[in-house]
C-alpha cells in the first residue's frame, strides 16, 4: 500500500488541529469552571483566610477553626459553596464560632494540608484546634441542617 506524502501531510495537519482545539476547549471550560467557582465562593460572604491566617486568628479569638480544601474548579466544591456556605443558619454558625479556612488547591499550603490531615479528594473539610491539631473531619453533605449538625 502506497500512501502518497500529500495525504500523510494532510492527515498529520488533521491530527495536529484537532489536538489544537482540543486543548483549547479544554483551557475554556477548565477557566469557566474556575470562573464559576470564585463568583460562587464570593456568594458565601466567608473571608478566604490562608491555614496560617486562620490559626493565628483562632489562637487570638480562642476559635476551632472549620478548614475547607478545596478547588475552585471542583465541582462539588462549587455545590458546597451555593448549598450549603450561603445558607443564613450555616453563615452564622461559621462566622460566631469558628475562624473560616479556604486552602485552594492550588496554594502554597496544598501539599501541606493533604499530607497532614489525609485529604485527597475535593472538598475535604475538617476541624481543627487553634495550633491545628484535628478535631473531626466531616462529612460532606449538600443539606444545611445536617452540615450544622456536624460542627
Amino acid at each position: 500500500m502506497n500512501i502518497s506524502k500529500a495525504r500523510l501531510k494532510k492527515e498529520f495537519f488533521s491530527i495536529v488541529l484537532m489536538i489544537a482545539f482540543g486543548g483549547l476547549f479544554y483551557i475554556g471550560i477548565n477557566s469557566l469552571q474556575s470562573f464559576n467557582g470564585k463568583r460562587a465562593f464570593a456568594k458565601t460572604g466567608l473571608e478566604p483566610l490562608t491555614l496560617a491566617q486562620a490559626m493565628e486568628k483562632a489562637q487570638e479569638q480562642g476559635k476551632p477553626i472549620l478548614a475547607d480544601f478545596s478547588a475552585y474548579w471542583c465541582g462539588y466544591c462549587v455545590k458546597l459553596d451555593k448549598e450549603v456556605f450561603t445558607d443564613k443558619a450555616v453563615k452564622s454558625v461559621i462566622d460566631s464560632s469558628y475562624v473560616y479556612a479556604r486552602i485552594d488547591s492550588e496554594s502554597d499550603e496544598a501539599a501541606y494540608f493533604r499530607k497532614t490531615y489525609q485529604a485527597y479528594g475535593f472538598p475535604t473539610l475538617v476541624i481543627l484546634k487553634p495550633d491545628g491539631t484535628l478535631v473531626k473531619k466531616l462529612e460532606i453533605t449538600f443539606e444545611p441542617s445536617a452540615f450544622l449538625q456536624q460542627i
